[in-house]
């Protein structure tokens, strides 16, 4: 299957409930989101997706996830796009990992291996193809087993901690 960078830019539009979803991915309880896949309509279910963070520091990938559903389109995410009646495409996705700071920041991006993909491109839904995406899941898996053994760690010992802080 397929990889594709999806796009987040907080100066865009306002993710109203970021800390909630991120409690819901990390429990487990996560559902489905719609999320825009810019003009690409070749994405299918299945794929994985990265989720980057542009605009406002801090920038970089906070999430990766499946996408569940083929393209589809809808009212436009702009609510002033919307009010001229535009529409664009969308891909429900279901979080994996989600975070509100960079799991991969910016900098890490920019190293050998891994530059010369357009990580800033504006337009969500492209694909990542090799040898981008291989070195991104080399990267990713390092950091998403450093975010499981810190889960681990403190889910352990979580009440120790509590009791020591009274």
């Amino acid at each position: 299957m397929a990889t594709y960078l999806l796009t987040w830019n907080p100066t865009r539009w306002g993710w109203k409930h970021l800390a909630q979803d991120r409690e819901e991915v990390r429990r487990g309880t996560a559902g489905q989101h719609r999320w825009s896949c810019g003009n690409s309509r070749s994405i299918e279910p299945g794929s994985w997706f990265f989720l980057i963070r542009l605009g406002s520091q801090p920038r970089g990938i906070i999430a990766t996830g499946q996408i569940v559903s083929p393209p589809y389109e809808d009212i436009h995410w702009d609510w002033e796009r919307e009010k001229r009646g535009e529409s664009c495409w969308f891909v429900r996705i279901e979080f994996r990992l989600l975070s509100q700071d960079p799991l991969i920041a910016w900098d890490d991006l920019q190293q050998p291996g891994l530059k010369g993909f357009p990580w800033a491109s504006q337009s969500s839904g492209i694909q990542i193809r090799s040898p981008y995406v291989e070195q991104l899941e080399k990267m990713w898996d390092q950091v998403s087993e450093q975010v499981r053994v810190g889960s681990e760690f403190m889910n352990k010992y979580r009440g120790t901690f509590r009791s020591l802080s009274k």
